[in-house]
Parts: C-alpha cells; structure tokens; sequence
C-alpha cells in the first residue's frame, strides 16, 4: 500500500508529464494547421541529406527521453524529498525531451517537406515517448518515500 509521500510524488509526477503533453498536443495542432496551407519548401535543401539529419535528430530525442528515465539513479541515501522531486524531475524531462520532436518536425516540414505525412513521425515520437514518461504507481513505490514502517 503506498502512502501520502508516494501518493503526492506520483499526482505531482503525473500533472507535470500530462502539462508537457497538453503543450506538445496543442504544437501537433499549430503545426498541423500551419503546414496545411504550405506548397513549398521554404529553403531548396536536398531532402535526402536533410531527412537523414532529421531523422537522426528524431533519434537522439527519442532516446535521451530513454536514457533520462533509465540511465540516471536516484540513490537511497538521499532525502524521501529529495527523491521526490529528483523522480518528477526526470521524469518531467524526459517528456519535455520528447516534446521536442515537434518544433524539430515543424521546422524540417517548413523547411524542406511541408508534407503532413514527413512530420507524422515527429509528432508520434512527441507522443508516444511522452506517454512512457507518465509513471506508474510501481515505480514511485520502489523509491521508499512513505519509510518501512508505513
């Protein structure tokens, strides 16, 4: 059973992952309506080359998301507060992280293929990894806020 401690990090954890998604939702839309009334490229780039810097870009978002939910450790000797705020932090940037794939998306679409389908795959990563950064209740429980005895 999880307690207050626990409960108040995974509601703070959550609404701020949720905010990030509400913002990147509203840029996918901004985005979408801007592009829809775009015919040309804005630049005479070679898409080609272009695409594949983008799409490494795309990449390295995807998995700095990843890494920061992964890779960076809250240690047990630190405060339950600590560890707290350490968990939404991270959390919180590894949505914002994602998030970032849809300026990224804009810009190339604007740039050199004002396309919907060539942003499609920056918005589902804005989203989708977004989403794996929502925590589970699980999760927040394995930090030990709440102390043995609770």
């Amino acid at each position: 059973m999880s307690g207050p401690n626990t409960e108040h990090c995974l509601r703070r954890a959550r609404e701020r992952v949720i905010n990030v998604m509400l913002a990147a939702a509203v840029g996918i839309a901004v985005s979408g309506v801007i592009l829809r009334f775009r015919d040309d490229p804005a630049f005479a780039f070679s898409r080609g080359r272009t695409r594949q810097l983008a799409q490494l870009l795309l990449f390295v978002l995807a998995m700095t998301s990843v890494w920061l939910r992964v890779r960076i450790p809250i240690r047990g000797e630190e405060s339950s507060s600590s560890k707290a705020n350490r968990f939404v932090a991270i959390r919180t940037a590894s949505a914002i992280s994602a998030a970032l794939a849809v300026p990224l998306g804009l810009a190339y679409s604007w740039a050199v293929e004002p396309d919907l389908a060539a942003v499609a795959p920056f918005w589902a990563v804005a989203i989708g990894f977004s989403l794996f950064a929502i925590p589970r209740s699980h999760q927040v429980e394995s930090l030990g806020l709440d102390g043995p005895d609770t």
